[in-house]
């Protein structure tokens, strides 16, 4: 049985999470658009969990990124997104293994990639997995310690700068693709 202060942190975190969605549903709104080093902004995204964080399962950050490219964008909330994703592959990493974070360009888009060794994730779960709530593996949730927004905030930030999140699963390796214009019109 839930304590009355785990139904009180239950309750805050959905009311929080509403209010993220919300406010990431009117973009303009608290949003500041700039041209930014899009590799910054993944190297601060990257820098604030390195270290206690990826040494607790003794992990490997390994990246790659493509220098001098610069993205139309609101800078804090595609750093949220970096974020998130790193965390999720720590969260769903096996002990021991190597995260591997890429970020490259086409003509048009610059293409971020983060891929993890971890538990394979069904096509049904993939289907969901950017659902609000959503937990891949429940018997983990206390474990892992997150509530299922962290995806659905990405998704949401990727859609308002123009671009896609995809996630795709087998063989025990979990990719997210995060692929954003390079040239964004602001509305």
């Amino acid at each position: 049985m839930m304590s009355v202060l785990g139904i009180a942190a239950v309750y805050r975190l959905i009311r929080h999470g509403d209010a993220v969605m919300e406010q990431l549903r009117h973009p303009v709104e608290g949003s500041f658009y700039a041209t930014f080093p899009i590799a910054m902004l993944v190297m601060a995204a990257v820098w604030t969990i390195r270290g206690v964080i990826l040494e607790e399962k003794h992990l490997q950050l390994q990246t790659e990124i493509a220098p001098d490219v610069k993205l139309t964008c609101d800078p804090d909330k595609l750093e949220r997104v970096v974020d998130n994703l790193i965390r999720n592959a720590i969260s769903y990493s096996y002990p021991n293994t190597a995260i591997s974070l890429e970020m490259h360009t086409t003509e048009e888009y610059a293409v971020l990639t983060i891929c993890n060794t971890g538990r394979t994730i069904s096509p049904e779960k993939l289907d969901r997995i950017f659902e609000q709530f959503f937990r891949g593996d429940s018997s983990r949730a206390t474990a892992t310690g997150g509530a299922g927004l962290g995806l659905a905030i990405a998704k949401q930030i990727t859609e308002l700068h123009g671009g896609t999140i995809k996630a795709d699963s087998r063989n025990e390796q979990i990719r997210f693709t995060v692929t954003l214009p390079l040239r964004q019109k602001i509305v």
